[in-house]
């Protein structure tokens, strides 16, 4: 006989299978009126789970979270041309000042302190820092309504 009780598995192991269990666990059982006590209560209510009937949902689940989902719209060919050629302008543009001026932007940053470059980087770091934290609430924004609240 064990000096201490049965732990839960071990009970419960006896519950469901007491021809199967450890001889030990078997013999403890056999003498200790708790355990004999707790291994009733498991009996009854393994028995009592079984005898419940199975959930049967009486809905699509697969139908009800694609209603839930946000469809996105389909974006016309126009704004996507626009788009493309707003950018490809951009970059044409950029890339002409580059070109004609390359020389006086490199005077233009090399002739200065490191106070001017950094105050000249700030706007930039700022703006992404920005951007990120909104594409984080927007990405929050989604996931709720993902989660039906």
């Amino acid at each position: 006989m064990k000096p201490t009780h049965l732990t839960d598995t071990e009970i419960q192991l006896y519950a469901l299978q007491s021809a199967d269990s450890n001889p030990a666990a078997l013999e403890h059982v056999r003498h200790c009126e708790s355990c004999q006590a707790r291994a009733r209560e498991y009996t009854l209510l393994f028995h009592a789970v079984g005898q419940q009937t199975r959930p049967a949902f009486d809905f699509d689940l697969p139908e009800v979270v694609m209603g839930h989902l946000v469809q996105p719209k389909a974006s016309p060919v126009g704004q996507l041309l626009i788009v493309s050629g707003i950018s490809f302008l951009s970059a044409a543009f950029l890339g002409t000042m580059v070109f004609l001026f390359g020389q006086q932007l490199l005077d233009l940053f090399s002739n200065r302190s490191q106070v001017v470059l950094y105050t000249a980087m700030a706007f930039p770091g700022a703006l992404t820092i920005l951007l990120v934290i909104e594409s984080y609430r927007e990405f929050q924004g989604k996931m709720k309504q993902l989660n039906f609240n």
